[in-house]
């Protein structure tokens, strides 16, 4: 039977909110016997001084036939989501438009740096530019094959034993990865003349001292150079980009301490200093027992990773990856999806800091603070139900600052939310 907003208003109040875990016939009551807790409320809002209004509706602005992955950003003044396995844009005038990509109906994580948003699945994976609203693959271009190489008489190059590399930087900057160096071994008064290389994008050169290891650059040729000789010591800078590939896609992608990092499956995975969309395939990763459901930096002092995997959540702290030993920090792993960035003031902090707030598979909310301390929120008064996976939204409308999660697949918490559970045991000898 409908409820009018008179009669609504005038329930409660309730300022212990929701209380799902406490026996229904010992809820919780104030000093006159009064309950001060609701079991159950369905599509209504709870102040905090308890009292009850109705859910404010939306007003829709796009329909499509399979709809998910909806994300903004404070700094950007558009949004992005997929229907039907295709990215799109929503603009602040609420047009959309298909972007071209194609990321599938698997849900996508999206991270955003300076005026790039790098975007991921765990099948595919691209990075759109801000102000033209172009998609482009991670990374930088594939890495170009060596060139042929051929020694000349008559030039300056030292004699012994010189390593070559050759990379491309293609219209956004980006260097491409540098495969196994070329060894030349080079003769007295000779010269390196270098032929086929490649024809896209600018083309950089490394060579190392006679006898040395360390690579530097010797020149960058634009697009379409058909070859160079080399007949002095390269002088510039080092190369950065030896032996990397393009990220794997993954589940979660996220940007901190100016790396990128992705969790691909069970495996961790970031990429060098400033390399977005780059790493080293064969040591830049730490390996989980279990796929990795929750991946989410805290900046500032007390800086770290919180990650969950399996029934655990790690913290992983310092700025050096390599170094990294992840802390079990929570006996209870995560919601995939359910993290949401929330205001420090909405949930007892003393600053105007966000923090993160997630579902743990306990059924509570948790917030990740710095060094790796992890907070419950409603521990002891609500259990939410476990779920395959859920996504979250931050409101703030008419005073009332609220996380509302929905969950896809959910599983009750089992004894956690029952009214009351007896156990009969009985024992025989034999």
């Amino acid at each position: 039977m409908a409820v009018s907003d008179a009669e609504l208003k005038g329930a409660g109040p309730w300022p212990l909110g929701i209380n799902n875990v406490a026996p229904e016939g010992r809820m919780p009551k104030d000093e006159n016997g009064r309950p001060v807790a609701l079991r159950e409320a369905d599509n209504v809002d709870l102040s905090s001084a308890g009292f009850v209004s109705r859910r404010e509706g939306y007003v829709g602005c796009y329909s499509g036939s399979l709809v998910h992955s909806l994300w903004g950003h404070p700094e950007l003044d558009f949004g992005l989501f997929v229907d039907a396995g295709t990215l799109h844009v929503l603009e602040g005038d609420e047009t959309t438009g298909p972007l071209g990509a194609q990321p599938g109906d698997l849900p996508v994580s999206y991270a955003a740096v300076g005026d790039r948003v790098y975007f991921s699945n765990a099948q595919a994976s691209g990075m759109l530019t801000v102000l033209d609203r172009a998609v482009h693959p991670w990374g930088a271009p594939a890495t170009p094959a060596a060139p042929g190489a051929e020694l000349v008489d008559g030039y300056g190059l030292q004699p012994g034993l010189y390593q070559l590399a050759v990379t491309v930087t293609d219209a956004l900057g980006r260097e491409s990865g540098a495969d196994r160096a070329t060894q030349i071994q080079v003769g007295d008064q000779q010269g390196i003349l270098l032929r086929g290389l490649p024809s896209a994008g600018q083309v950089n050169i490394y060579l190392s001292a006679p006898n040395d290891q360390v690579m530097r650059l010797a020149a960058r040729l634009p697009a379409g150079t058909p070859s160079y000789l080399i007949s002095g010591e390269a002088e510039g800078v080092k190369l950065a980009t030896h032996l990397l590939d393009p990220m794997p896609p993954g589940q979660f992608t996220r940007i901190f301490n100016g790396r990128h990092w992705v969790a691909d499956g069970r495996t961790l995975r970031w990429s060098p200093p400033l390399r977005y969309g780059m790493t080293d395939l064969a040591h830049s990763l730490i390996r989980f027992d279990a796929r990795i459901d929750l991946l989410e930096p805290v900046t500032g002092e007390g800086a770290g990773l919180f990650l969950a995997a399996g029934k655990r959540t790690y913290f992983l702290a310092g700025a050096d990856p390599s170094a990294l030993q992840p802390i079990d920090v929570h006996n209870a792993g995560a919601v995939p999806g359910t993290s949401v960035q929330v205001p420090g003031q909405s949930i007892g902090m003393d600053d105007d800091g966000d923090y993160t707030v997630w579902l743990s598979r306990k059924g509570t909310y948790v917030i990740g603070l710095p060094g790796g301390r992890v907070a419950a929120l409603n521990a002891g008064r609500t259990a939410i139900d476990n779920a395959d996976r859920g996504a979250s939204l931050f409101a703030a409308r008419d005073g009332r600052q609220q996380v509302i999660t929905t969950l896809r697949a959910p599983r009750a918490q089992g004894l956690a939310i029952t009214d009351r559970a007896v156990a009969h045991v009985i024992h025989v000898d034999r």
